[in-house]
């Protein structure tokens, strides 16, 4: 009966704080002609909208509170109706509640944070890399990094999503400074080790080949070197199914990356190994370059039926 009552009253003090807050939501402002009312408005506009968010996370944070007191039965005859932290962690307002959960979650034994269940944990494998949440990956990242084989398993599928992560359109500096931090792990461990990586714990460096971002271009470049220094079975086996390894061609289709691509002699190098170049890894609306139609032409002075000219079909000019 008591455990009843205060469940009520405290679903009531957290209605509460949550009607206020959404009570306290900024309305969309006329917008002024004048400059310096303009100004202003923006600057009130924003004021109230940091205190809308803080009025919410103050509520969730009184929730997250009663939850973390409930044994496991109280918790789980709550249903559904509680903190979802999957929603949480893809929600770019609540970056606070996500460093004082790292920090609850980090303080339970092995069997406690086992016993949280899937729903009451973070979920690292949705957790976008932005300025907010750069510094959380960062920290997660040196955690999975230094886990065993069977703790990083343990981790079931919470774990950072490295496809997501290479997907990501807008690669900056805060993504490249992860993918750095990975890439370093990722070359500390054997050919072997490598390629027991499932497919989203491991960099797309297919994907990473088109980037336009300078700084992943660097990146690209020290991973060829570490590429050029594999014997050629090991080569093969890493780059079998060609997205652990630079792709070659999309590099040479990269416009961004000419500088790379004539550092690194990849038009000659292409030219004379010809099986290196997989056709089909450039994305189907790969833009025909200069170094392009460099690679083809001396490609079809010295063998023309090296060249897939179905793949090459569907590609385009430069707009």
């Amino acid at each position: 009966m008591m455990s009843l009552i205060a469940d009520s009253l405290m679903i009531i003090v957290v209605s509460a704080s949550i009607l206020y807050a959404i009570n306290k939501k900024p309305e969309n402002k006329h917008i002024a002609t004048d400059n310096d009312n303009d100004n202003k408005d923006n600057d009130t506009e924003k004021e109230e909208e940091n205190e809308f968010i803080s009025e919410w996370i103050s509520a969730i944070k009184e929730r997250i509170e009663y939850e973390n007191k409930l044994s496991r039965e109280e918790y789980k005859n709550l249903g559904d109706n509680k903190i979802d932290w999957f929603r949480l962690s893809e929600n770019p307002n609540a970056i606070l509640l996500l460093k004082e959960r790292i920090e609850y979650e980090n303080g339970l034994t092995e069997e406690e944070y086992e016993n949280l269940g899937e729903d009451n944990k973070i979920h690292w494998d949705i957790l976008d890399c932005d300025e907010n949440t750069i510094d959380l990956l960062k920290e997660r990242v040196v955690y999975e990094n230094g886990l065993s084989e069977e703790e990083y398993e343990k981790l079931g599928d919470n774990k950072i999503n490295w496809l997501s992560i290479c997907e990501n359109d807008c690669y900056d500096n805060y993504n490249s400074n992860i993918i750095r931090e990975r890439f370093k792990y990722e070359i500390s461990l054997n050919i072997e080790k490598q390629l027991s990586l499932d497919e989203e714990r491991y960099i797309r460096w297919d994907i990473l080949s088109n980037t336009e971002n300078m700084n992943i271009i660097e990146l690209l470049e020290e991973k060829l070197e570490y590429e050029n220094g594999l014997t050629e079975e090991e080569y093969i086996r890493l780059n079998k199914y060609s997205d652990r390894c630079v792709s070659l061609l999309s590099l040479v289709c990269n416009e961004n990356a000419t500088k790379l691509i004539k550092n690194k002699n990849i038009i000659e190098l292409l030219t004379n190994n010809p099986h290196k170049i997989d056709w089909n890894s450039c994305y189907k609306d790969s833009c025909i370059t200069d170094n392009f139609i460099e690679l083809l032409n001396k490609l079809f002075e010295k063998n023309p039926d090296e060249i897939c000219w179905t793949s090459i079909s569907s590609y385009h000019l430069h707009p």
